[in-house]
């Protein structure tokens, strides 16, 4: 790919602005950012191709992986995997990832959101030895492995298009969603907070045999999302807590091994997270989580 190809993908003024405000949010540098899109994604239409890391300009790259924004894959330990996650986790300020999360819903920067999810996983996250068995090498705790190659820019591109989506709660997606946290500029409005509050408003109104697909479609329209960013919401919002099935356990108040983790028979529930796969009407919302994470907003 030559230089001008390169720079051809990602040129529409839609996808220039989108550029741009991604680059701000995360006060970064607006070509770094331009070129790590371009890696990605292309904005311009469902048929228009990305570039490669490969096909980056030489002094192009130089400047992405110098803004952190293009970062290689790396090969960790369970071990490294668990302790980098947790010293991420303890340099973040807890209400600064919430404040994130809300002002998402009203922005649709789509990294925002993300980081609520990764923090919910990590919150009570501790160092553990890796069991494992014959049949199942990796851990039965977390389900890291003894070593694992962490492709840190697929999920630069899983966080800012897809706010991680079938990502949510992969350890190793983890690790790369808080380290990449940062100091990200935005501002968490009144406008953002009242979205916030419409939707919890409309969860609690559901009735008691409400399912996943009333759940999921009660949010239509309270903010720009569609059916699969409205589902990433509703699960980041079971991971932190504030749906909580009545009888499963919840990493809002402790890590809950993989094995120990509600995974229903039903196969539409099935391609939902754990823990709000389990959810019903009948368990609302859980109001100690929505203090614990937004009673500061």
């Amino acid at each position: 790919m030559t230089h001008d190809e390169f720079w051809s993908i990602n040129s529409s003024k839609k996808a220039q602005l989108f550029v741009a405000n991604v680059a701000k949010v995360m006060n970064a540098d607006v070509r770094a950012v331009n070129v790590m899109i371009n890696t990605v994604c292309n904005l311009d239409g469902a048929k228009a191709k990305h570039a490669r890391v490969d096909d980056v300009p030489a002094e192009d790259l130089k400047l992405a992986k110098s803004a952190g924004l293009i970062r290689d894959s790396i090969e960790l330990t369970h071990a490294q995997v668990l302790s980098r996650i947790i010293k991420a986790r303890d340099q973040i300020d807890r209400a600064k990832v919430a404040a994130a999360f809300v002002s998402s819903l009203g922005s649709g920067l789509l990294f925002l959101r993300s980081p609520l999810g990764s923090m919910s996983h990590a919150l009570h996250l501790k160092k553990h030895r890796l069991v494992a068995s014959k049949k199942q090498t990796s851990c039965y705790d977390c389900w890291l492995s003894s070593k694992q190659t962490v492709a840190c820019h697929r999920f630069t591109w899983r966080r800012i298009m897809y706010a991680g989506n079938i990502e949510q709660g992969d350890l190793e997606y983890v690790l790369c969603d808080l380290e990449d946290f940062g100091s990200p500029s935005f501002k968490c409005t009144g406008s953002d907070k009242a979205i916030l509050k419409r939707i919890l408003a409309t969860i609690r109104k559901l009735p008691d045999d409400a399912g996943l697909r009333e759940l999921q479609k009660s949010l239509t329209g309270l903010f720009k999302a569609n059916k699969y960013e409205r589902q990433v919401v509703l699960e980041i919002l079971g991971t932190c807590g504030v749906l909580k099935p009545t009888e499963s356990a919840s990493m809002h108040e402790s890590w809950v091994p993989r094995h120990e983790r509600p995974w229903p028979t039903h196969f539409y529930r099935k391609d939902w997270k754990s823990p709000v796969n389990c959810w019903t009407g009948a368990d609302g919302v859980n109001e100690d989580a929505v203090d614990f994470w937004f009673g500061d907003l």
